[in-house]
Order: C-alpha cells, then sequence, then structure tokens
C-alpha cells in the first residue's frame, strides 16, 4: 500500500489532535478529583472548626463558673460569713427544678416536639407510597439484571481465553486509549493516595498536639490536686492536735470541778428550813438548859447529796456525748480524706489510659503510613510498567496509520462537540451572570439583616441606659435608707447607754443599802453579847449571895447573940434590900431580853420579807438583762440587716455587671452567627454551583453518548451498505472498523451536610428577667432563621432528589436504546463475519466500560468507608474528651464542696471555743460566788452579806421602777402618736 505525504500529514495532524483531546479529558478529569479533595479538606476543616467551637464554649462555661465562685469567696472575705453549703444546694436544686419547668412547658418545645411527630409520619408515608416501593424494587432488579449480565459477560471471556482465539479488534485505538485511561487513572489515583497521605499526617500531627496539651493540662491539675490534698492533710492533723488538747484540757477542768464538788466543807449551804422561834416557855424561863441547834454543826441532807451526783452524771453525759461527737467528726474527716484519695487514684488511672490510647494511636498511625508507603510504591511500579506499554503502542501505531477514514470521521464528530461546547459555554456565561445577579440581591438582603440588627443592637443599648438608670435610682433610695437605718440605731445606742447608767446607779444604791444593814447587825450582835455577858454576871452574884446567906443563917443557929443577930438583921435587911434591887435588875433585863427577842423577830420578819424582795429583784434584773439581751439581738439584727443590704447591694452591682457581659457574649455570638450566615451563604453558593456544573456535565455526558449512538447507528448503516456492496461487486475489501467512543456515568454529588449545634446558657435568678427576655428575643430571632435555613436546606434536597430521579430516568433511556442496539446486532447474526466482528468490538468496549465504571464505584466505596471510619473515630475521640472534662467539672465541684465545708466546721469549731471560753468564764464566776456563800462560817460574816444583798435588791428595786417609769413614759407617747 503506498502512501503519499499528503495522508502522512492528515495522518499526523489527526494523532496530535487525539493526543491533546486525550490531555484535555486528563486535565478535566484531574480538575474533578482535585475539587473533591479540596471538598473533603473543606469538610474536615468544618468539622474540626466545630469541634473548636463546642471546646471554646465549655471553657466559657468553666470560665464562668470559676468566676462565680471566685466571686463568692470574695463575697465571703469580705463580710465574713459563709453561706451555708446545703442552703445553696437546695437554691441549686430550686432553680434547677424551675429550669426543668420551663423547659419542658416552653412553646418552642412542644412545637419542637409537635414538628418532629409531623416529620416522622411524613417520612413513614413517603416510605409507605407506591411510586417510592416501585422505583425501590426497579432499582434491585435493575441491579440484579446488571450483575447477571456482566456474570455471562465473564463466562464468555473466560471461555474465549481458555480456547485461546484472540480478540480481532477492527482498529489498535481501542488498545491506546484503554492504556492512556488506565495510566491518567493509575495517576489519578496516586494524587488521592498522596493527599490522603497528607491529610493523615495533619490529622495525626493535630491529634498529637490535642494529645501534648491534654496531657499538660491533666499534670498541671494532678500537681494542683496532690498539693491541696497535702494542705488538707496539713489541715486535718492540725485539727486532731487541736481536737486532742481541747479533750486534755477538758478532762482536766471536769477532774477539778469533780475534785471541788466532791470535797466536804464545814457549812455546805445555807439551810432551806425556817429557825424556829422562841417559844413562851422560854421567856418563862424554862428549858434553860436546851442548847440551840448549830446551823455549822448540821450535815448537809440526802437531797442535795442525790442533787450533786446527778449533776456530776449530767456533765460526765455532756462530756462523753462531746467527745463522741469529736470522734465522729474525726471519722467524717478520715472518710473524706480516703475519698480523695481514691478520686487521685482515679486520675492517675485515667493518665496512664490516656497514655496508652496515645501511644496506640501512634503505633495504629505509623502502621496506616507504613501501608500507604507500600501502597504508593506499588502504584509507582505500576505506573512504570503501564508507561512501558504505552511506548510499545506508540511503536505500533507508528506502523499502523492506515486508520485515517475513521480519524477524519472522529475529527468531523469533535468538531461538531466543539460547536455545541461554544454553546454551552454561552448558555454557562448567561447562567454565570443571572447567578452573580442572585448572589447581589442576596448581599443586599444580607446588608439589610444587619441594618435591622444593628436597630436591634441600638435598641438594646437604650435598655441598658434605662436599667443603669433604674439602678442608679435604687440605689439612691438604699443609701436613704441605711441613712435612716443609722439614725434609728444611734438613737437606740444612746438609749442603751442611759439604761445602762440607770442600772449602774441602782446597783450603786444597792450596795450602799447593803453596807447599811451589815452595821445595823453589827451593832444588834454587838448589842446582845454585852446583854448575855450581863445577865451571866447577875446569875453568879445571886449564887454567891444565896450561899453567903445559907453560911450566916448557920453562923445565926450556931451564935445565938442579941448583938449578932442585930447585925445579921441589919445585914439581912441590908441583903433584901439588895436583892430586890437585884431581882428588879433581873426583871429589867428580862423586859430588855424581850424587847431583845422582838426586835430579833422583828428583825427576822424583815429579813425574809427582804429576802422575798430580793428574790422579787433579781427575777425584774433577769427581766432587765433579758430586755437588754433583746436590745442587744435588735442591734446585731439592724448590723446584719445592714451587711445584708450591703451585700445585696454587691449582688445588684455583680447582677448588672453579668448582664452587660452576658449582653456582650449575645453580640459576639450574634456576630460570630452573622459571620457563620454569611459563610453558610458562600458555602450554599459553591454548592450550587457545584451542582451546577455536575449537572452541566452529565448534559455533555449525556448529549456524548447520544452523539456516539448516533455515530454508531450510523457506523452499522454504512457497514450494511458496505457488506451489500461487498455482496455485488463479489470483491475482497477490507472490512470496516470503527472505534467506540466511551462515556463515563458519573454519580452525582451531594453537598456535604452541616450540623450547626446552639447552645444556650440560661442564668436562672429572679432579678435577672430582663436580661433573660433580651436573650429569650435573640434565641427567636436566631430559632427563626435557622428554621429559613433549614427549610432553604430540605428545598435543596428536594431539588437534588429531582435531579437525581431525572438522571436517573436518563439512565434508564440509555440502558433502553443500548438493548435496542444489541437487539439490532442480533437481528443482523447473518448478514457476515465481519457483523460479528464489529459486534464483538462493541460487546468487549461496553464490557471494560462497564467493569471501569464498577471499579470507579468500588473505589468511591472504599472512600466511603475510610471517611466514615475517620469520623467514627473522630466522634469517639469527642465522647471521650467530653467525658473527660465533665468529670473533672465534676472533681472540681466536689473539691469546692469540700473546702466550703472544711471552712464551715473551722468556723463552727471557732464558735465552739469561744462558747467553750464564756462558759469557762461563768464557772469561775460561779465558783468564786458559791466560795463567797459557803466560805462565810462566822454569822457575823453571813448578817454582813446579807444585809449587802438586802442593799443590792434595793437599788435594783429602785431602778427597776425608775425603768418602768421610763417605758411607761415612752410607750405613752408611742400610743398617742398611733
Amino acid at each position: 500500500i503506498e502512501v503519499t505525504p499528503s495522508d502522512q500529514q492528515t495522518a499526523h495532524s489527526e494523532v496530535s489532535y487525539k493526543t491533546q483531546f486525550i490531555q484535555a479529558m486528563g486535565f478535566w478529569k484531574k480538575a474533578q478529583e482535585e475539587k473533591k479533595a479540596l471538598q473533603g479538606k473543606v469538610s474536615q476543616l468544618e468539622a474540626a472548626w466545630a469541634q473548636k467551637e463546642k471546646f471554646i464554649q465549655s471553657n466559657r462555661m468553666i470560665l464562668k463558673f470559676r468566676d462565680d465562685h471566685i466571686a463568692q469567696l470574695k463575697k465571703e472575705l469580705q463580710t465574713g460569713q459563709r453561706s451555708d453549703p446545703d442552703q445553696q444546694n437546695q437554691q441549686l436544686q430550686e432553680e434547677i427544678r424551675l429550669l426543668r419547668e420551663q423547659v419542658e412547658h416552653h412553646p418552642r418545645m412542644m412545637r419542637y416536639a409537635a414538628e418532629n411527630c409531623a416529620l416522622r409520619e411524613e417520612v413513614r408515608a413517603l416510605r409507605a407510597l407506591d411510586s417510592v416501593r416501585s422505583a425501590v424494587e426497579t432499582k434491585v432488579q435493575s441491579l440484579t439484571a446488571l450483575e447477571k449480565t456482566f456474570l455471562q459477560l465473564l463466562e464468555a471471556q473466560r471461555t474465549e481465553e481458555s480456547t485461546g482465539a484472540p480478540p480481532i479488534y477492527s482498529t489498535p485505538v481501542t488498545m491506546e486509549t484503554l492504556s492512556s485511561v488506565s495510566v491518567e487513572r493509575m495517576k489519578v489515583q496516586l494524587l488521592q493516595k498522596q493527599s490522603e497521605l497528607t491529610a493523615t499526617i495533619q490529622a495525626f500531627e493535630e491529634f498529637k498536639e490535642v494529645n501534648k496539651k491534654q496531657l499538660a493540662e491533666l499534670e498541671s491539675e494532678k500537681r494542683y490536686l496532690e498539693k491541696s490534698n497535702k494542705h488538707l492533710e496539713k489541715i486535718l492533723e492540725a485539727t486532731k492536735a487541736h481536737s486532742k488538747h481541747e479533750v486534755s484540757q477538758l478532762n482536766k477542768i471536769h477532774a477539778e470541778t469533780i475534785k471541788i464538788l466532791t470535797t466536804p466543807t464545814k457549812a455546805y449551804n445555807l439551810r432551806n428550813r425556817l429557825v424556829p422561834l422562841s417559844s413562851p416557855e422560854h421567856l418563862n424561863g424554862q428549858h434553860e438548859n436546851i442548847e440551840v441547834d448549830d446551823i455549822q454543826s448540821e450535815q448537809p441532807p440526802p437531797e442535795m447529796n442525790e442533787l450533786a451526783c446527778e449533776a456530776l452524771t449530767e456533765e460526765l453525759r455532756l462530756m462523753q456525748e462531746q467527745a463522741l461527737r469529736v470522734q465522729g467528726q474525726l471519722d467524717e474527716e478520715e472518710a473524706k480524706n480516703r475519698k480523695l484519695l481514691q478520686q487521685i487514684s482515679k486520675l492517675e488511672e485515667q493518665f496512664t489510659t490516656a497514655t496508652e490510647k496515645s501511644s496506640r494511636t501512634e503505633e495504629m498511625f505509623g502502621a496506616e503510613r507504613h501501608s500507604l508507603l507500600e501502597e504508593q510504591q506499588h502504584l509507582q511500579e505500576r505506573v512504570g510498567t503501564l508507561e512501558q506499554q504505552l511506548e510499545d503502542e506508540q511503536r505500533e501505531m507508528d506502523m499502523l496509520r492506515v486508520e485515517v477514514r475513521d480519524l477524519r470521521v472522529v475529527l468531523q464528530s469533535s468538531d461538531k462537540e466543539l460547536e455545541a461546547a461554544r454553546t454551552e459555554l454561552q448558555q454557562q456565561k448567561a447562567e454565570h451572570e443571572r447567578e452573580t445577579t442572585d448572589l447581589s440581591r442576596s448581599l443586599i438582603s444580607t446588608q439589610l439583616q444587619l441594618d435591622t440588627v444593628k436597630l436591634e443592637w441600638e435598641q438594646v443599648l437604650e435598655k441598658q441606659r434605662v436599667l443603669q438608670d433604674t439602678y442608679d435610682t435604687l440605689q439612691a433610695e438604699f443609701q436613704f435608707e441605711l441613712d435612716q437605718h443609722t439614725q434609728q440605731m444611734q438613737l437606740k445606742s444612746r438609749e442603751c447607754s442611759e439604761m445602762q447608767t440607770k442600772i449602774n446607779e441602782l446597783l450603786h444604791a444597792l450596795q450602799e443599802e447593803k453596807e447599811q444593814n451589815n452595821s445595823v447587825r453589827s451593832q444588834l450582835t454587838a448589842h446582845r453579847e454585852s446583854v448575855s455577858k450581863e445577865l451571866v454576871q447577875s446569875v453568879e452574884e445571886n449564887a454567891s449571895l444565896k450561899k453567903h446567906i445559907t453560911e450566916l443563917t448557920n453562923k445565926n443557929q450556931q451564935q445565938v447573940c442579941s448583938d449578932e443577930i442585930s447585925a445579921l438583921q441589919q445585914s439581912v435587911c441590908s441583903f433584901s434590900m439588895t436583892i430586890t434591887s437585884l431581882e428588879q435588875k433581873i426583871e429589867q433585863d428580862k423586859d430588855v431580853v424581850l424587847e431583845l427577842m422582838q426586835e430579833t423577830r422583828d428583825l427576822r420578819s424583815e429579813v425574809a420579807e427582804r429576802d422575798q424582795t430580793v428574790c422579787l429583784l433579781r427575777g425584774e434584773i433577769a427581766d432587765i438583762s433579758g430586755k437588754y439581751s433583746t436590745v442587744c439581738t435588735e442591734k446585731e439584727q439592724m448590723k446584719e440587716s445592714m451587711t445584708h443590704m450591703q451585700n445585696e447591694l454587691q449582688e445588684l452591682r455583680e447582677a448588672s455587671e453579668r448582664r452587660l457581659a452576658s449582653d456582650r457574649v449575645e453580640l459576639e455570638l450574634l456576630q460570630e452567627d452573622l459571620s457563620y450566615a454569611t459563610d453558610e451563604v458562600e458555602r450554599l453558593s459553591k454548592v450550587v454551583e457545584e451542582q451546577a456544573a455536575s449537572l452541566e456535565s452529565s448534559r455533555t455526558l449525556n448529549t456524548e453518548k447520544e452523539n456516539s449512538i448516533n455515530s454508531l447507528k450510523e457506523q452499522v448503516e454504512q457497514l450494511n451498505e458496505q457488506i451489500n456492496l461487498l455482496r455485488v461487486r463479489e470483491s475482497v475489501s477490507q472490512p470496516p472498523e470503527a472505534a467506540t467512543p466511551k462515556g463515563k456515568i458519573q454519580t452525582p454529588q451531594t453537598p456535604c451536610g452541616f450540623g450547626s449545634s446552639l447552645s444556650q446558657v440560661l442564668e436562672c435568678q429572679e432579678r435577672e428577667l430582663e436580661s433573660r427576655r433580651s436573650s429569650m428575643i435573640t434565641m427567636e430571632v436566631l430559632l427563626k432563621e435557622l428554621n429559613a435555613e433549614r427549610t432553604a436546606k430540605n428545598q435543596e434536597i428536594d431539588r437534588l432528589k429531582a435531579q437525581l430521579n431525572e438522571k436517573e430516568i436518563v439512565r434508564m433511556e440509555i440502558q433502553t436504546l443500548l438493548d435496542k442496539f444489541y437487539t439490532v446486532q442480533n437481528q443482523h447474526k447473518q448478514s457476515g463475519c465481519a457483523q460479528e466482528d464489529v459486534r464483538e468490538a462493541i460487546h468487549n468496549s461496553v464490557l471494560r466500560e462497564l467493569q471501569q465504571e464498577k471499579k470507579i464505584k468500588n473505589s468511591l466505596m472504599m472512600q466511603l468507608n475510610d471517611a466514615q471510619t475517620e469520623l467514627q473515630r473522630n466522634e469517639v475521640t469527642l465522647v471521650q474528651s467530653q467525658t473527660c472534662v465533665q468529670e473533672l467539672t465534676t472533681e472540681l465541684r466536689n473539691r469546692c464542696l469540700e473546702l466550703r465545708e472544711l471552712r464551715q466546721k473551722d468556723h463552727q469549731q471557732e464558735k465552739l471555743q469561744q462558747e467553750i471560753e464564756v462558759l469557762r468564764k461563768q464557772v469561775d464566776h460561779l465558783t468564786e460566788e458559791n466560795g463567797k456563800l459557803l466560805g462565810h462560817q462566822n454569822p457575823k460574816q453571813k448578817i454582813e452579806y446579807l444585809v449587802k444583798l438586802k442593799k443590792e435588791i434595793t437599788r435594783l428595786q429602785e431602778e427597776n421602777g425608775k425603768l418602768r417609769q421610763c417605758l411607761h413614759m415612752e410607750e405613752s407617747p408611742n400610743d398617742t402618736g398611733l
């Protein structure tokens, strides 16, 4: 066969055009794959951004909790009062209950529940539709039919290979195209693997950094917990030593009190019974030898001994109860310390598990990297072999330039396709201009939304100003009330000082009266002693005179002398005179004694009356002391109210600051939401553009397939005509060869779904209702926007479903056309060997295209599975990190509560120590008074002490009367004012 130079030039130009066309197709495929890789990276970045947002929000919550805790501790330090944890827990539980009720009874929640139910019912109804079921059944049937045909073709190919009959190709163009396509696919797979390798390496590095940060945080928390445990152990040791010291001191005091109470005294106590009065027999002089009972020689009654024993037993019981309480507190402290140690061990175990997990993940990543490197090497080797095959086939192509006619046909078809592509490009430009106009409109709408948001922000600022004005007015009112309360406190303090001065005056008067009573008692005792001495002397003189008279009578009997008798008579007369005078003196002394006895009786009655008055005065003093204590308590209550008002002021200030902070945070969230909305709009526009591009590509592919089908039909007709001509001419001619163009069915790409999670932080306090309302309004706006986005996304999903249905319809039409083509080929089996060769070539090309499409589908499925596994791993790591954060927050809260309880216990111990010191002082004072009462062994000292008591009683009575008059005077103007 002779080849002219013109034919060579045309063949060369056709070969160069073919290579350029193949390169253009390769570049287009590469661009699509790069686009897919970029979309995957964008989805990964979006997922990472969502994770970071969640982490930032959790950190914000932790910071808010810590700020609140620090503010509360500052309040406690400033006020010096510590709030009870039980009250705080109750308040928090009530707030949680209120929040739950609000969330349950909120209309939005009810609306969402109703919407969920409606959507579920719609999904069930759609699934139950006959059209959906028929579509699913048709899909299943088509898949089964395709699988059966594919298996049949594979069996036929195997049989042909076993027989050794090589396939007869019309032209070697199919081999070249197949080899070039396979090389390009391998290159694309290489690029994909490299991009996946880089993505995995980046993810591994990010995971390493996150693990390092988590490990550093865990180590810092471990150090902090160790320090806190050491501090708590020191506090426990100090409390134990202090409690031991207190117990030893209390035991010593108890032993000393028992010794003091059990030691006997001469005069145990004043008699409770009355002294019997003198009877008239004593007045008549009878029973002179009866001795008066001495008070000092009396022994204490058994009732007093029983009372003392009961008091001792009660004191012992109280001490034992106190010791048991202290022991219980110590046991509780030890249990808490054990719990803390257990928590530390848990944290250490968690740290070890985290390190083990990180090492495992590192090993997994290393293995994956090794496998990816091996796959890359294998792919490179395969690329080298394919390049060698390409070179061999190009050598064969230099020898096979006879197929100029086929290439001319291809050129004509490509010219037609170019014209169609130009028209489509013009249409794309027009659509692009339309999309730009739509985007400009959307930008204008977003600007309008921004203006509305700015107006809302100005309204919020105005509300804030109004709140500031109300806060200033409230502060002024509170300052005015504070001034009034301070004036009232000053008046009450003045009244208390006046009452104190009056009480001091009354006590002074009582002391003076006691001194006077003691002086009178001392005079009476001295007079009584002098009278008793005179009586004794008179009795002795009478006895001596009687003896002298008896002696004189004896002498008179012995000496009966007149002189002596006369003298004796004179002496008897003188003695009788002296006796009469002495008897008169005795009678006078008796009268004086009777008067003294009457005076003593009167004094005793007066003493009894004064004792009664003393008891009354003591009761009145107790009443006065109670009133004074009530006044003191009122004063303390006023102080507490002042502190409470100051705390409320501070809380109002903090609430205003919190409101400002919450408003700022809400503004930031709104700005972030706006930015997010703009990003979403841009992303959706990009997705729309991509979908439009994919639709256009699918349309171009459909047009190409239709053109290929038409060209195949034309070729079949030409072949039939040539066969007829050959039969007519009966000449040997070469069979026409047809090249089958290849078309790829591309699967539509659905846009990646994006789940925007909105975290609503509600602070439930009664004084922050306005901030709640503003936050609720903003949340309603955001919910409306989200619902709008949701509807837009649903519309997009419906539109994409419609596009998918259209593509499936087109695919079904293509399948029907292919079936028709196969039937036409089967009808023309008898046309000759040439038709059989053409049919076999077409059949083989279709089989290869199906195999390639299945391979592409399998690779896509593998990529999807890998992406799903990676997403699951990321979700698992996210869940683990969230659980770790929750456990750490709970542990921090528990530690804070335990610190509060320890501080409260320290405060209670300080209060108990103060009360014990006060009780010790009272015991010392009572022991002194008891010693004073019991130590007066001399009756004169007792009388003086009683006189002092009476004076004090009278003085206190006078003071009580004055105080009552003052109270009546104060009550009378109050009644008149009312």
